[in-house]
């Protein structure tokens, strides 16, 4: 209401508790159909992977590093893995020798296949078994016995090589070993060498001592890939995220307010009344009483009620302006409801066409006038003279209607006879309603919303956009306003009323058209 005692501007500013869930629920439950087409799509795919992929199957070989104590330093030269401080080192230093490019040549080599080197190399990975002196070496295949096939020859090819690159090493020392030994006389140089010639010579049978496999792979009980049960489950997943983040994405781009929670998040004003979307009714001009059902009947009362409240504390006749930030957003056909309800309580009504681009309350009607708000705004009429009585509410709702050449005189609004023809209204009738224009596009009433008693802002979900709504609500702030509220036109109706038949409040509610008369 324009009595607050929070200053003219809070109201432009979101409420403290945003309620993020509810929010939240909110927006999805409004694109529910796009997080549901995401799912079913996303698991429509995994559904065609599973069917279509190639299976991979797994198979693990272990092999073991046993380091070799080697203090004196007598085995440096032949590349062996020798104890250290840092067990891991040892392993991670067999996992690069395991995993050699020699030995996938030599697996190349001896399969049946046309397979490079570099494929069985994609194939096979050696990692380091947690807290403990093992290789796993992991091979895929499209077959579990491949698979089994493929990690037992990998290991044993690896071996083999390491077991080669050490007999030729010890080829090359030999000969060096030997000749030295010729030339040292007896003692203990001489017994140190041929220990060592010795040693070389039991390892170039025996082959590399620091690697053995432990546990040959086996073929697995299934693949590793395609997992049916996981895949469906990560396309439903990934279904969800992307059909949240889809209709959260299309929420920051979609220009228009779809819903309540919209404006209450963004505004502290109340919701006045919710008007349900009326499904019938012309389409080329403002819906009159005569043309609503039961629920937006009803909202409109709503509407009546809520602003008598502030009404009853006016010295003088209310007086309400109702407008919107755009054309087409059902200001009008509020400001005629509101009016026609208002005078169904036998209140004298006096409903001010302000609009003057666009005037659309004779053509609701179907009056035509040669003299209306322009003449009275220009001096050229008394209001008297220019009301005419509208065909509802007894006789006691008048109409000051603007000429079909009104919009020439839109500047006229802003001229003090226009303060002057509202005051002569409220002592002429019980209540004035005037229907403005939408003054986030034109601002010719904004004189008249900073006189009237309350200014009302009709929205139409669906139709009306947030940067115009914005717009508008700046610019009454800007001027000192606070609105009463919002009316919300288009908000999901009920299938049936509360009670009675909503054709039957039709009836109830028109009476017999009675000859114009004057509102006063």
């Amino acid at each position: 209401m324009r009595q607050m005692n929070e200053s003219p501007a809070t109201w432009v500013e979101p409420p403290d508790e945003q309620q993020s869930l509810r929010r939240f629920l909110e927006t999805v439950r409004e694109r529910l159909w796009v997080v549901v087409a995401a799912v079913v799509i996303t698991t429509a795919a995994a559904v065609l992977y599973v069917a279509t992929a190639d299976k991979v199957y797994e198979a693990e070989a272990q092999i073991q590093v046993v380091p070799i104590d080697d203090p004196e330093g007598q085995l440096s030269s032949l590349g062996l893995i020798n104890q250290s401080s840092d067990p891991l080192r040892a392993v991670e230093t067999a996992v690069a020798l395991i995993t050699s490019r020699a030995a996938a040549e030599q697996v190349a080599d001896e399969g049946n296949q046309d397979r490079t080197a570099d494929a069985v190399l994609r194939d096979v990975s050696a990692e380091p078994m947690a807290e403990s002196d093992v290789v796993v070496l992991t091979a895929r295949a499209p077959t579990a016995i491949g698979a089994a096939a493929l990690a037992n020859n990998f290991a044993e090819a690896a071996l083999k090589v390491r077991g080669d690159v050490l007999r030729e090493t010890i080829d090359d020392e030999l000969p060096v070993l030997n000749a030295r030994l010729r030339e040292l006389p007896p003692g203990i140089a001489r017994d140190t060498m041929a220990a060592k010639i010795a040693q070389f010579e039991a390892l170039k049978l025996s082959g590399d001592p620091t690697l053995r496999i432990i546990d040959p792979a086996v073929p697995p009980g299934g693949p590793v890939s395609p997992r049916p049960l996981l895949s469906i489950i990560a396309g439903i997943l990934a279904g969800l995220v992307l059909g949240v983040g889809a209709v959260f994405a299309l929420r920051m781009l979609d220009p228009l307010i779809r819903r309540e929670e919209q404006v209450r998040a963004r505004y502290r004003l109340p919701i006045l009344a919710r008007v349900p979307q009326e499904r019938g009714g012309p389409k080329d001009r403002p819906l009159v009483w005569s043309n609503l059902v039961g629920g937006s009947v009803e909202a409109y009362r709503t509407l009546r009620a809520v602003l008598a409240g502030s009404a009853s504390r006016s010295p003088r006749a209310p007086s309400i302006l109702i407008s919107s930030p755009g054309p087409g957003e059902g200001k009008t056909t509020s400001a005629i409801s509101l009016a026609a309800s208002l005078a169904l309580t036998d209140k004298r009504v006096i409903l001010i066409e302000a609009d003057l681009r666009r005037p659309a309350i004779g053509k609701a009607f179907n009056i035509s006038v040669s003299s209306g708000i322009v003449s009275v705004l220009a001096g050229e009429a008394k209001l008297e003279e220019c009301l005419v009585t509208a065909p509802i509410g007894e006789g006691h709702l008048g109409l000051l209607l603007a000429e079909e050449s009104g919009g020439a005189g839109a500047e006229l609004l802003a001229l003090p006879s226009a303060l002057d023809l509202l005051d002569q209204a409220t002592k002429l009738a019980d209540v004035v309603v005037v229907d403005s224009p939408p003054l986030a596009t034109v601002v010719d009433a904004l004189p008249l919303a900073r006189a009237v008693d309350e200014v009302v802002i009709a929205l139409k979900l669906g139709t009306s956009r947030i940067d115009r709504t914005q717009e508008l609500a700046e610019l009454l702030a800007d001027a000192g306003i606070t609105p009463a509220g919002f009316v919300l036109i288009g908000v999901p109706g009920h299938s049936k009323p509360y009670y009675g038949d909503p054709n039957r409040e039709r009836i109830v509610e028109m009476h017999p058209t009675r000859p114009a008369a004057s509102a006063g």
